[in-house]
């Protein structure tokens, strides 16, 4: 692990995801046959590939981001989409590390992609969009990493117990949790407690439904990836490690 991200390289990567998720609603468009009001997805996708080329973006996107915006305007799959539009959280975290946004939202609580995009838009000149942000102190990103990093060791914790597994010798899964959620309560990371464990959208985490605990852990996972490669995780994007 390195040390914290230059701005300028923070600023790139921001202009990065925004033309992804972009091409991602265009995709979207595309593949739910959305009527379009004003100008039509190809034009859009036009605008959105001559942005890139002219602003330089396209030299700072990563392996992965290259090969979706290369593809065909309506080419990329359901999973492609659906993996690219949780780069929503992603995104939100860079834009809070470059103070363009106040706070990270609650861990139960999505960024929405509308006002996400509207602090990047389409055709922004990329010098001046860094040239307004502002580095968010080390220490504060260190502390919102820890906290991501906290509830996607929540949400692996429950595939953990979904999938069977065992918990380390004298110890149950509900021990560890309970013990974890106390000391991030006491610590200042998580703002309350339930049932002796984490909380989130009003009950224990332990008794999430289904769809509660996809997005938790999607939201968990996206943020610890962005918030691990501001703190210098990985110098490459795509490699970024989760590991908790």
């Amino acid at each position: 692990m390195s040390g914290p991200l230059a701005q300028q390289k923070v600023a790139q990567r921001a202009l990065c995801l925004g033309a992804l998720l972009m091409r991602e609603s265009l995709e979207e468009s595309v593949k739910l046959k959305t009527p379009s009001e004003g100008a039509s997805t190809s034009e859009l996708s036009g605008r959105l590939n001559s942005w890139l080329a002219k602003e330089g973006i396209s030299n700072y996107l990563s392996p992965q981001e290259k090969d979706l915006v290369g593809k065909t305007l309506g080419s990329w799959t359901m999973e492609e989409i659906v993996a690219s539009s949780w780069r929503t959280e992603a995104l939100g975290v860079i834009l809070w590390a470059l103070s363009s946004i106040e706070r990270i939202p609650p861990y139960d609580t999505k960024f929405s992609k509308p006002q996400i995009l509207a602090r990047i838009g389409l055709g922004v000149n990329a010098s001046e969009f860094a040239a307004k942000t502002r580095q968010k102190p080390p220490q504060d990103v260190s502390r919102e990493r820890n906290i991501a990093e906290l509830w996607h060791w929540r949400a692996r914790t429950s595939e953990l117990q979904r999938n069977h597994f065992s918990p380390p010798a004298g110890w149950t899964f509900q021990q560890i949790i309970a013990q974890s959620a106390k000391q991030a309560y006491q610590s200042g990371l998580i703002p309350k407690l339930l049932d002796d464990d984490f909380s989130l959208f009003g009950k224990s985490y332990a008794i999430l439904s289904e769809g509660e605990y996809h997005d938790a852990a999607s939201i968990s996972l996206e943020r610890h990836f962005a918030l691990n490669w501001l703190c210098g995780y990985s110098a490459n994007w795509d490699e970024t490690s989760t590991e908790t």
